[in-house]
């Protein structure tokens, strides 16, 4: 789809409806030239005087810093009572402690849980399933007015596809097919965040590998890939290129060492940026 000026006068007066706004979006971030001239054209009208943004920058700036601090500060309470509490709790007594104080109905407590899931992935991989359950639980409860629905749904899927890729890797493909579906659909009605469609993208491609599908696995790869250049995350296209050779190198070993050398040479570009 290309953007409308009516699209952009009305997502400018937060009329959009949500579907639509996540679309637009998407399509903007994909550097789509005539949409991005149309965009500045609308939201950013010429002006025979020069505009003096230094107050609006300024108080962008402490926007930003507000923001950050309430981040870090919930983060912080999820922290103290996940040590405190939650993490002495067995997976049964957490989803009830869950569900019935409100304290713990957080973002914070959300990323925490996922955070806890990855960490103990190795060690104790049916440990992090109940965490990553407890994550998707938090999602469920967390206020509208006080997230947003957008970034709800985009914490949902984050919780699917982790416990899509967990129960891919026990062997549950049917579970994992679900999970990724669940994680799909909610990526539908988020943000339009091209990271977690990236991740999403990535570990379905994971899924259809194993399942012997792996030209359909190429595809979502090469799509996640280019989210990632048009990010400009030159670490996590290459990782994703690099993926996505191991993957179609079983069908096209010449392709595939294409693709690795390229992600090669843009990991060695990303580490002499950074």
């Amino acid at each position: 789809m290309h953007v409308t000026e009516e699209h952009l006068r009305q997502m400018a007066e937060d009329r959009l409806p949500a579907g639509v706004r996540a679309a637009v979006v998407r399509h903007l971030l994909s550097t789509c030239q005539s949409c991005l001239e149309l965009a500045r054209k609308v939201l950013l009208p010429e002006s025979e005087q020069e505009l003096d943004y230094s107050g609006v920058l300024r108080r962008l700036e402490l926007a930003g810093l507000l923001a950050l601090n309430d981040v870090e500060v919930e983060r912080g309470i999820a922290r103290a009572l996940w040590d405190s509490h939650l993490a002495q709790l067995a997976a049964g007594p957490r989803l009830l402690a869950i569900r019935h104080n409100p304290d713990l109905h957080t973002w914070g407590m959300s990323d925490l849980l996922l955070a806890e899931a990855k960490r103990v992935a190795s060690e104790k991989p049916l440990a992090s399933l109940d965490l990553a359950y407890a994550a998707l639980a938090v999602t469920d409860l967390l206020s509208s007015p006080a997230y947003d629905e957008e970034r709800i749904h985009d914490l949902r899927a984050s919780a699917w596809s982790y416990l899509g890729n967990t129960k891919r890797r026990a062997g549950d493909f049917s579970g994992a097919e679900q999970a990724l579906r669940a994680a799909a659909e909610s990526l539908e009605q988020g943000s339009g965040d091209p990271y977690e469609e990236a991740n999403v993208l990535s570990m379905t491609a994971s899924l259809l590998t194993d399942l012997g599908e792996l030209e359909q696995a190429d595809d979502l790869l090469a799509k996640a890939a280019a989210l990632a250049r048009t990010l400009r995350d030159h670490p996590l296209e290459g990782r994703l290129r690099i993926k996505q050779a191991g993957n179609i190198g079983w069908l096209n070993p010449a392709r595939g060492l294409k693709l690795a050398e390229r992600g090669l040479r843009i990991l060695r570009r990303s580490k002499s940026e950074d």
